[in-house]
């Protein structure tokens, strides 16, 4: 038999490292960055039914203004609750007829059109074109993973979904003319 560090006599012993505090803290560490969590969501998109939230290895260098922009952005905040509010019924217009469809996506853009546009001058100093407004979505789903906020991340991602469905609708004209 070896000699254990971790133990305190000094006397050998048949104790292995895993059992060891050091031991039992690493086994739990690894346990936590590789596991799965338990939590999934119905996702907004039909092709897949749930997603789950899994640790990440993903990770950026964020300048911390840009994190506090993010945590204390009351229009964020309130994007992703009116989003919460109408994912519903946005995940059910598909199955609806057509004009129902378009009925509700453009209300539920009405809503969001003015919070966004002052959130993405609150981050960007570019004109609001098609391409820097997806740019801008995908920047807040990154800084919402890289801050912990994994369903943010999840409701950023949705939301591009359906900014590009009201895009192909046609119903974001006047948002990029303000």
């Amino acid at each position: 038999m070896k000699k254990n560090l971790y133990s305190l006599s000094g006397a050998l012993t048949a104790i292995s490292k895993r059992c060891s505090p050091l031991g039992i803290l690493e086994n739990l560490s690894l346990r936590h960055y590789y596991s799965r969590t338990a939590h999934s969501y119905p996702s907004y998109r039909r092709n897949t039914s749930h997603i789950s939230e899994q640790p990440s290895n993903f990770s950026i260098k964020l300048d911390k203004e840009d994190r506090e922009r993010y945590l204390n952005s009351f229009l964020k905040k309130k994007i992703i609750s009116i989003w919460k509010q109408q994912r519903p019924l946005v995940k059910a217009a598909p199955t609806l007829p057509e004009l129902l469809e378009t009925t509700v996506y453009r209300d539920v853009c009405q809503k969001l059109k003015p919070l966004i546009s002052m959130s993405y001058a609150e981050d960007f100093d570019l004109p609001l074109m098609p391409f820097t407004l997806l740019g801008w979505l995908q920047y807040s789903k990154i800084t919402a993973q890289i801050v912990g906020k994994q369903m943010d991340a999840v409701y950023w991602d949705e939301l591009t979904n359906f900014i590009h469905q009201c895009s192909k609708k046609e119903l974001l004209h006047d948002l990029y003319s303000e």
